[in-house]
């Protein structure tokens, strides 16, 4: 048990010490705390209910697990993005942090397990056309997760592997979108959640919001420090908010870390907005 723990803090955990560059020394160190404060919840989850082979709600701490470790390294390449100059490139993965929020608020909302197995079963189904192989699909669904839910929730299980049209996306049903859950759970991420989305699709305004020199045509990285740092601190409370998410559903006693860094969050953030107040895009 002792060889695994250590396998599980080698992996997760990070502690190096960037030098100074474009991002300031005090946001690289909130960076790296965020990081482990994520890092850590996933060793707590292991020791609290892995290592003890618990079977409370397995499919949705699974998924949890999942999207904590994609926050984790969506995160880490916004960094190395903002560190070498292509800030103004990281806004689509900022969005995608914040799909991660959102599918963790529709998640750990009610129905867990059912929830879960739509969020694994959905794109699994979509992408097979196929009629056979659909079908294939769910039987391997069947046999491989059917095994940790309870009778109520096969029956919709069930029913939702021969449901015709499953939606756009996996929640489809319960909320019309990511607008719509963002709307009604956290309305706070709206305009980031929209420029990103003007990013992602291609469109010009939410590509060139954080370009220092925007009318600027130049295919190399930028050294605007503002840029960098802003995209960073952005990303730190996305993931922060991630995690608590997790924290919080799993009883993991962390959220302490999360009070901690969100105060240091907004500190930084008033410095970063000073250096360049007329740049401030996101709130």
């Amino acid at each position: 048990m002792s060889n695994i723990l250590n396998r599980i803090k080698k992996y997760l955990r990070i502690f190096n010490k960037r030098p100074p560059g474009l991002i300031l020394r005090q946001v690289y160190n909130l960076s790296d705390d965020v990081i482990n404060y994520g890092s850590d919840l996933q060793m707590t989850s292991r020791s609290k209910y892995f290592l003890t082979q618990s079977k409370w709600m397995q499919l949705t701490r699974h998924v949890l697990e999942q999207q904590s470790e994609s926050g984790i390294t969506y995160h880490r390449a916004i960094v190395c993005l903002a560190e070498n100059g292509w800030a103004h490139n990281s806004t689509p993965l900022i969005r995608t942090l914040i799909e991660l929020i959102v599918n963790c608020g529709v998640l750990t909302e009610e129905d867990y397990e059912f929830r879960a197995f739509r969020y694994i079963a959905f794109e699994l189904l979509k992408v097979k056309d196929d009629i056979q192989k659909r079908e294939t699909t769910k039987d391997e669904i069947r046999k491989q997760v059917f095994v940790y839910m309870d009778g109520e929730d096969i029956k919709k299980a069930e029913k939702y592997l021969n449901q015709k049209d499953l939606g756009i996306y996996w929640y489809s049903g319960i909320y019309n979108g990511p607008r719509h859950v963002i709307k009604e759970k956290a309305p706070f991420l709206m305009d980031s959640y929209d420029l990103g989305g003007s990013a992602s699709h291609g469109g010009q305004f939410g590509y060139k919001i954080l370009d220092e020199s925007p009318e600027l045509k130049d295919i190399n990285p930028r050294k605007d420090p503002y840029s960098a740092n802003l995209a960073v601190a952005l990303s730190i409370r996305f993931l922060l908010e991630l995690s608590l998410l997790r924290d919080k559903f799993e009883q993991l006693g962390l959220n302490a870390n999360y009070d901690k860094h969100f105060k240091k969050h907004m500190a930084l953030r008033i410095i970063i907005e000073r250096s360049k107040e007329h740049r401030s895009f996101f709130k």
